[in-house]
Formats: C-alpha cells, structure tokens, sequence
C-alpha cells in the first residue's frame, strides 16, 4: 500500500475539513435521522421510538402523545429546534432543553418549529422544504435522572476502533464537556484539550457511564457496520443501556475547532483516520499533498470576506 502522506499523515481536524470539502469521501453516504434508527435497530441496538413525523410545523398535535417527548427537526445540527417536553398539571409542556425552562404550549411548540424551519431555509438553496421534517420521538430516560437530559456521548469511532469520546452535559448553560480516551478514562485538560477559549461550553465533570462497555461496543457495530474510514457514533446514557442518537461524518464541533484538542491529540487521531483508512483498502485518493487543504482554507477565507464586505457596504449604501 502506497503511503500517501510519508511519515506525516493529516490530523483529524484536516482530514474533517477535506471530507467536508468532498475532496476526499465525496460519494460517502449520510444517513440521515430516521435511517440512522432504522439501521441501530437491525443491529440489535435502541434507538428512540418514532411517535409521528410532520412536514409542517403548524400540523403538530400532541393528542394521544405520552407525557413526555422530544421534538426534533431532521436536518437541523447543533441541537437546532430540539424541544425535551414535560406535560404540567395545566396542560402546558416545560422545556427541559431551554435556556429558561418556562413552560410552553403546543401553539408555542409550532410557533419554535415554524421558525426553525424558516431559519433553516436561508442556509442555502439547495435546503428544499420538501426534505424538511419535525419529529415526535421518545423521551430517553438517563442515568442522570429522569428530569434531566441525559448525557450524550459522542464516539470518535474508526473503523471500529473508538479513540476519542466527547461527554456533554445539556442540563446547565453552556453546556458542560469532558473527555475520554478509548478506554473511558478522562482525558488531560492539559495535555489533550484546551477550552480556556471556548464559549460554547464550559468544562465539565467526567462522568463514566454504568453502560460504558456496551456504548463502546455499540459504536463498534455500527462503525464496522458503515465501512468507512470514521464516523463519531453518538449514544445516551439510559437507565436500560445504550441508546443510538446520531450518526456524523463531519462533526463540525472538531472540524472547526470548538472542541479544543489540543495539536498532540489531534496527530494521534489523524493517524487513527488514516490507520483504518489503509485497513478498509480505502487509500485517501486525490489527496497527495497538504496544498489542497491550505488551498480550501483560502478559498473559504475569500468567500467569507466578500460576504462581509458585502454585508457592510449594504448596510453604508442604505444608511
């Protein structure tokens, strides 16, 4: 097998960003929510139960639903819309998953989805309405309590192997991260991440799940399963084990750098990536050299100086 990179491979962070860009894994395939269920299940695996499914916000109904459920549109990402229910005494809702938590009705909960949904159609045009769904699912019972969110664990996972897992914590604000190696040991604040800079999250304390080996093994499954290089695998903690959430090619929480790996760790899972990519006999074709990456970044830093300049000089000739 030919060595692509010499003795220096990529880091995940760039190996992110050239998948993101399609120059590498440009036909990989995404599964989307309700795939992503559909294949935990034919796993052996949980994965929240789907009550109903709407294309339009002001169609939502909470007859018959039970007192507890998550609202959740299917393309938005970082829990955008995301909507954790508790049915009251007065027939209102409390927002687990709001900054406040102040009770909400069901012409509330339209009113979130529908602007949602608005918010989400100015991100480019090929976001079509048509592909646009609002899902009622189950209300996964954590660990943690169950008046809590549970805790999400989100598996770095290559081909099968886990080397890196992301805990988040939603129950405070911002929400609170802490980080694990592959064998559910917390990872060095110092060494490995660095979150003095972050605002989208604050510092959190590890917390090592009772289902811990078998949220290891789950992410195996379905990684080997999906036969590529990587994919971050994310599970909840529940009271009855494992449950699948999401399944993400490009988690843009690491490609952008939100995360705070620090450059040691990130060279480690570059390696991994390219380790399971030289296993699947998946060489990362039409990336010989670092120049493609640094020609991307360019380009995107281009791109968002003209939007910039655009936005202001609109704002000087209106004013």
């Amino acid at each position: 097998m030919i060595d692509w990179f010499g003795p220096k491979h990529l880091t995940l962070r760039q190996y992110l960003t050239l998948r993101h860009a399609g120059t590498i894994d440009a036909d990989l395939h995404r599964p989307g929510k309700k795939e992503t269920a559909e294949l935990a299940n034919s796993l052996g695996l949980r994965s929240p139960k789907l009550f109903r499914e709407y294309s339009d916000p002001d169609e939502i109904d909470d007859a018959d639903l039970p007192n507890s459920f998550v609202v959740k549109p299917n393309c938005q990402t970082i829990a955008k819309g995301v909507m954790v229910l508790l049915r009251q005494s007065n027939g209102a809702y409390r927002d687990l998953f709001s900054r406040t938590g102040d009770c909400v009705t069901i012409d509330d909960v339209r009113r979130v989805q529908r602007d949602s949904m608005v918010a989400w159609t100015r991100g480019g045009a090929d976001r079509k309405l048509e592909n646009y769904r609002i899902m009622i699912e189950e209300r996964i019972i954590g660990e943690n309590g169950d008046e809590q969110i549970p805790y999400d664990y989100k598996c770095y996972t290559f081909d099968g192997e886990v080397h890196f897992i992301l805990q988040v914590d939603r129950n405070v604000r911002p929400p609170a991260w802490a980080f694990f190696n592959e064998s559910f040991r917390p990872c060095s604040l110092v060494r490995d991440i660095d979150l003095r800079r972050q605002k989208k999250a604050q510092p959190g304390e590890p917390v090592v799940p009772a289902c811990a080996a078998e949220i290891l093994e789950a992410a195996h499954r379905i990684s080997k399963h999906l036969q590529t290089p990587f994919y971050r695998i994310d599970t909840y903690a529940s009271v009855t084990g494992p449950v699948i959430g999401e399944l993400t090619p490009t988690p843009g929480a690491a490609r952008l750098g939100w995360v705070g790996i620090r450059p040691g760790l990130d060279r480690r899972l570059g390696r991994a990536w390219y380790e399971a990519a030289m296993r699947l006999n998946q060489p990362l074709a039409h990336v010989s050299n670092w120049s493609l990456y640094r020609s991307y970044k360019v380009r995107s830093l281009k791109l968002k100086t003209q939007k910039a300049f655009k936005k202001v000089r609109g704002r000087f000739e209106k004013g």
